[in-house]
């Protein structure tokens, strides 16, 4: 698979799911990829670094919550295009419901589905690669 120029962040308190989740972005052609466990430093990072393209993060974790960085984010004209998709355990459907209404773009429940992983992410990343070569 052709290497994708898009940089990714990946947001979660367990080092084993973000291990699990750089491996699946890794064979979609992603290699620049960023890892954190905290939404704090997350959202330090992309204010920092500005130019990522696809945010993949948990909704649990200790501190501030996936749903805050969200927020924190879509709040912040400088990075509230980057994409955003929860990959969580968590799965209220009221949850997924007010996470889709605050801007994020999937919710993807684990254990995650490779298939299902590889098809979202191909779903938002075409259209930002195309967008960025637009520009």
């Amino acid at each position: 698979m052709p290497k994708r120029q898009i940089r990714v962040l990946v947001v979660d308190d367990s080092i084993t799911a973000r291990k699990m989740i750089l491996g699946l972005c890794r064979k979609l052609g992603f290699a620049d990829i960023t890892e954190v466990d905290r939404a704090d430093a997350a959202l330090i990072k992309l204010i920092i670094e500005s130019n990522f393209g696809l945010i993949l993060c948990d909704w649990n974790m200790p501190g501030a919550s996936g749903i805050d960085l969200l927020s924190s984010i879509k709040s912040n004209a400088l990075i509230k295009h980057i994409p955003f998709v929860f990959v969580t355990a968590e799965s209220e459907p009221r949850h997924i419901e007010a996470a889709r209404k605050m801007g994020a773009d999937e919710f993807l429940t684990k254990p995650i589905d490779t298939q299902k992983f590889a098809n979202i992410i191909e779903k938002i990343v075409v259209p930002v690669a195309a967008n960025a070569r637009a520009a």
